[in-house]
């Protein structure tokens, strides 16, 4: 008797696995929408894995995660990979993976799939990006209480529409028009055509205490003061369009749009010198320049006979330019 009983809840105990689906078995109930939970809109570096996974959640008919949906991760654009290539969801009905970026900076995709249900599609940018010396300002005379901008690191993509920079600092910065101790000016040079013998000296090299060369010519800077930055063509130094920066914490971004820059692919060579209200304190990279190229880091030779910048026109704050 003892047997017997052991036996029907044995059998009981099986029939409930079964039509619960258990962990070790297909899913929980038929997958009727993927939708993205995270991940999507990234910032990353060239060659590396995002912040962050790449998150889908799966549902049913009901709207019920489900459980042990297989979902299956390609990428689609960047030459970047994914791992794993294959995952399950779990009982939240969330599954995941792992981006890694291509080698070349621009627009990273990735797609979700479960069945034959629609793709979730992921896009990132992957930038290419120079890290700057911390503590390395060197600036003079300043305001009481200021405090001098210190780059630490500088990062750039063309995402189809915009050049995208990022600057990151040590400290917070603001603004200039936002005023305070810790606001933020500059310039930031643009070779669009990775060429030094065309353009005019960018005011990184301008600008630098010693040593060193961007080996650049710039046919394009950002004027980084006030309020919407100008962009400064600088075959005749008119400014032909305006960006908006967005300040948080120790960064700001502008998204320059490639239109303003002659149409360019975004491929372009970048140097940055930036400082408070009354003096430049810092420049990156402090030789060389940001070289941006979609299939692997770009590079620039010494600086050619570029046109040197004038002491008139739009770039006179700091004084004059030497």
């Amino acid at each position: 008797m003892r047997t017997r009983t052991a036996t029907l809840w044995g059998a009981i105990i099986v029939l409930i696995t079964v039509r619960c689906g258990g962990d070790g078995g297909g899913p929980s109930a038929p997958p009727a929408d993927i939708q993205a939970a995270s991940g999507d809109g990234q910032q990353g570096f060239v060659g590396q894995a995002l912040a962050a996974a790449l998150r889908v959640v799966v549902t049913d008919t009901d709207g019920d995660p489900v459980r042990n949906a297989s979902v299956d991760w390609a990428v689609t654009a960047g030459g970047g990979s994914v791992s794993p290539q294959r995952s399950s969801s779990g009982a939240d009905g969330v599954a995941q993976t792992m981006l890694t970026l291509g080698p070349g900076a621009g627009p990273n995709r990735a797609t979700a799939t479960v069945g034959s249900l629609p793709p979730v599609t992921f896009t990132a940018l992957g930038m290419t990006t120079v890290v700057d010396p911390s503590m390395d300002t060197f600036e003079t005379g300043q305001p009481p209480g200021a405090v001098p901008p210190d780059l630490i690191r500088v990062s750039a993509a063309p995402d189809g529409i915009n050049l995208v920079v990022r600057f990151e600092f040590r400290f917070p910065v603001v603004q200039q028009t936002t005023g305070g101790p810790n606001l933020v000016t500059g310039y930031l040079d643009i070779d669009t055509d990775q060429n030094p013998a065309t353009g005019v000296q960018p005011a990184t090299d301008v600008f630098r205490p010693a040593g060193g060369s961007t080996g650049m010519g710039s046919e394009f800077f950002l004027a980084m003061f006030d309020g919407p930055y100008d962009v400064v063509r600088t075959t005749d130094f008119m400014a032909i369009g305006t960006v908006v920066p967005t300040f948080g914490g120790n960064q700001f971004v502008v998204a320059i749009p490639l239109a303003l820059l002659g149409g360019d692919d975004g491929r372009v060579n970048l140097a940055t010198v930036v400082g408070t209200s009354d003096e430049p304190t810092d420049i990156a990279p402090n030789d060389g320049s940001l070289g941006i190229a979609f299939s692997a880091a770009g590079s620039a030779g010494r600086l050619g006979p570029a046109v040197r910048m004038p002491r008139r026109g739009a770039a006179r704050v700091w004084g004059d330019l030497r």
